[in-house]
Parts: C-alpha cells; structure tokens; sequence
C-alpha cells in the first residue's frame, strides 16, 4: 500500500471543508452543478495530457473552430472576472487539488487511483463541511 502525503491531503481536507461550509448557504440546486464541477476538474488532474487534447487541440483544427474556441474563452474570461468571489473560491480548490494530485504522483500512485483518492476526499470533505454546517449553526 502506497503512503499518501500527509500534508497535501490536510490542506485538501481543510480547503474543501471549509468550501463545504460555505457551500452550505447557497441553493441546494447550486449543490450538484458543484459535484459535477469538482469531479470533472478531479478527471481533469487524473489524466492532464488527455484533458489538454480535447479541449484544447481538438477544437483548434479549423479556422472556424479557432475562432468559436477563443470567442467562448473570451466570455468565459468575463464571467469568471464578473463572479471573482466565486473564482477564487474554485481556484483555491484547484491549487489544493493540483497539489495533492502532484503529491500522489511523486507516491507513485496511478492515474486511476489519483481520481478516485482525489475524487473520495474532495467530495467527503465537502461533505463534511456542510454537515459541520448543518448540525453546529442549525
């Protein structure tokens, strides 16, 4: 069994606690779009070189394409400019995610098992920040 770096994971733990805790004022609705978020950008740290084909060579084949590709980045650009409270809010979670998911690679765990490991504490962190929320202010 692989030793899993302890201190990339309590910052882990503690950064998407602390989301969860937040996460618990929002509409529930809110919820699953953010599990959904969170396990694509897992999938995304699991396996980088893939990810970066499709998004990002894929749709630059045709001008057309080219075009279509920067014009959505460009919106997707102002609107995380105009939500910037909830930017750094997902790029605190990137920046604790990428880097246990770095840490699990110098363990030597596999692509397979980095998800799941970053996909289990993510979302049971998560989870328990917003049971922690639920049980101590309710």
């Amino acid at each position: 069994m692989k030793k899993v770096p302890l201190t990339s994971l309590l910052l882990l733990i503690f950064t998407y606690v602390t989301f969860g805790w937040i996460l618990y004022t929002w509409l529930w609705q809110t919820w699953a779009i953010v599990v959904v978020v969170i396990l694509v950008m897992v999938l995304a740290l699991a396996s980088p070189v893939r990810s970066i084909d499709i998004f990002l060579v894929s749709p630059l084949n045709t001008d057309r394409a080219a075009f279509i590709t920067i014009f959505i980045g460009s919106f997707a650009f102002v609107c995380l400019l105009a939500w910037w409270p909830v930017t750094v809010h997902f790029l605190v979670l990137l920046v604790a995610s990428l880097l246990f998911r770095l840490d699990l690679q110098i363990a030597g765990f596999s692509q397979k098992q980095a998800f799941w490991t970053l996909a289990f504490f993510s979302l049971s962190s998560m989870g328990i920040g917003l049971a922690m929320n639920y049980f101590l202010l309710d």
